[in-house]
C-alpha cells in the first residue's frame, strides 16, 4: 500500500519535529561539506570526512538506545523514568565520548595514516554530537511524544515493536495493515 501525496503531507504536517530534525541534520552534513570543499579543499574534505565517519560508530550505537527504550517507557511514561532515562543517556554520552577521544587518534592512524592525522582535533570537537543525537532523542521520544505534541511512525526497525507489546502511538506508514496498538 503506498500512502497518497494528502496522507504523506499530513503526517509531514503532524510530525514536523522528526520531518524537520531529519531535514536539517542532512542539510547540514551535505552543507559541511560542500562549503569545506569549495572554501579549504579536497585534503580537508578527506580530513573532516575521517572524523565524521569514526564519529559515526559512537552516534550509530547512540541513534538505537532511545529506540530500544521507547516501547517500554510508553507502557509506564512518568517524570521519574524520564529522569533516569536522561541520567542513563548521560552516562553512555559520556563513556561513548571517552572512549571515542582516547581511541580516535588511533583510528585516525589506522585508517587515514599519517596524512590524514588531523581529522583527530577535528574528531574530539566533533565528540559533542554523541549528546547531541541522545538528547534530541530522548526529548522527542520521551517528553513530546508522550504529551502529545507528535506522533511516532514506525520505521522498519520499529515494526518489530509494534505488535502489541506496548501503548505505543504509531500511526502505520511503512505497513498500512498493521494495527495500531
Amino acid at each position: 500500500h503506498i500512502i497518497s501525496v494528502k496522507e504523506l503531507k499530513n503526517y509531514v504536517i503532524k510530525n514536523y519535529a522528526f520531518f524537520g530534525t531529519e531535514t536539517i541534520g542532512v542539510f547540514k552534513q551535505e552543507t559541511i561539506t560542500l562549503l569545506i570543499g569549495t572554501c579549504l579543499g579536497l585534503r580537508d574534505v578527506a580530513i573532516y570526512d575521517l572524523a565524521n565517519k569514526i564519529l559515526n560508530i559512537p552516534k550509530t550505537v547512540t541513534a538505537k538506545i532511545n529506540g530500544a527504550i521507547f516501547p517500554k517507557f510508553m507502557d509506564n511514561p512518568n517524570r521519574n523514568s524520564i529522569q533516569k532515562i536522561f541520567l542513563f543517556e548521560i552516562i553512555i554520552g559520556s563513556i561513548l565520548t571517552i572512549i571515542t577521544i582516547m581511541g580516535g587518534y588511533w583510528l585516525v592512524l589506522l585508517l587515514g595514516g599519517k596524512a590524514l592525522i588531523d581529522a583527530y582535533p577535528i574528531l574530539i570537537i566533533l565528540s559533542v554530537a554523541i549528546f547531541n543525537s541522545l538528547f534530541v532523542g530522548a526529548v522527542g521520544n520521551f517528553v513530546f511524544i508522550p504529551v502529545g505534541k507528535i506522533t511516532r511512525h514506525p520505521n522498519l526497525a520499529d515494526i518489530g515493536r509494534i505488535e502489541g507489546k506496548s501503548r505505543n502511538t504509531a500511526s502505520p506508514v511503512v505497513c498500512p495493515h498493521i494495527p495500531t496498538p
